[in-house]
């Protein structure tokens, strides 16, 4: 028996080794399976070939339909073309291996979250241009909401009678007030001088129902 032959089964365990190391180098992204000639055909024969998504707007700098003949043309893979408003429910982009964003400058804010999971989940994303750059008109979940208000103060409010008539001092003749809680109102810039009197705002609402009645008020904001 020849020394090959004796060897054979250690021969063949390293074949075997060296290519599940070239095989997870590849799966993992250390290296590409173009970069070991004819390694290619066999890692996608097992894996499968990667699906694409072209994520596009209506705006802003890029090509989609160009991008994807491109593509189409160089690898024979078919991206799938998906519109950025399709990824406002979250969870599309784990069902491809690669996704490229271009021509879509206005973006809503929850597209930007799903983007952001996908490449925290491992995703390979490509952004080009000024994609999401900018937010929609109605979109609120990346601003500053800022505001101010006067707080509630008590004022002298004159007294009156059952018919509305104002009632007077039998001796001095001068009207009779009392202090009265007056409802704060949006207004120029109001600074508290501690938390506590953020809480005088507006008929006693807490800070969370002023932010929510201003929100309500300005529907720009939200949708």
């Amino acid at each position: 028996m020849s020394d090959l032959q004796k060897n054979l089964p250690q021969v063949l365990g390293l074949i075997v080794l060296v290519f599940a190391l070239f095989f997870l180098l590849s799966n993992f992204g250390y290296m590409r399976p173009c970069d070991l000639p004819g390694f290619e055909k066999v890692y996608y024969g097992i894996k499968g070939y990667p699906r694409i998504a072209i994520v596009s707007g209506d705006d802003g700098i890029g090509d989609p339909d160009s991008l994807r003949n491109v593509i189409i043309e160089r690898t024979n893979l078919f991206p799938i073309e998906l519109s950025a408003n399709d990824l406002i429910t979250g969870g599309i982009l784990d069902n491809y291996q690669l996704v490229i964003v271009e021509k879509a400058k206005t973006m809503d804010s929850r597209a930007l979250t799903s983007f952001r999971d996908y490449v925290q989940k491992g995703g390979k994303l490509v952004w080009i241009g000024d994609a999401g750059s900018k937010l929609t008109d109605r979109d609120y979940l990346c601003y500053d909401v800022s505001f101010t208000y006067l707080p509630a103060s008590n004022q002298a409010i004159p007294e009156v009678d059952d018919d509305g008539n104002t009632i007077r001092d039998n001796d001095t003749g001068d009207v009779i007030t009392k202090d009265t809680l007056v409802c704060g109102q949006w207004s120029a810039p109001y600074i508290p001088d501690d938390p506590t009197q953020l809480k005088a705002g507006l008929c006693g609402h807490d800070f969370a129902e002023v932010v929510t009645k201003f929100i309500a008020e300005n529907e720009s904001y939200y949708e």
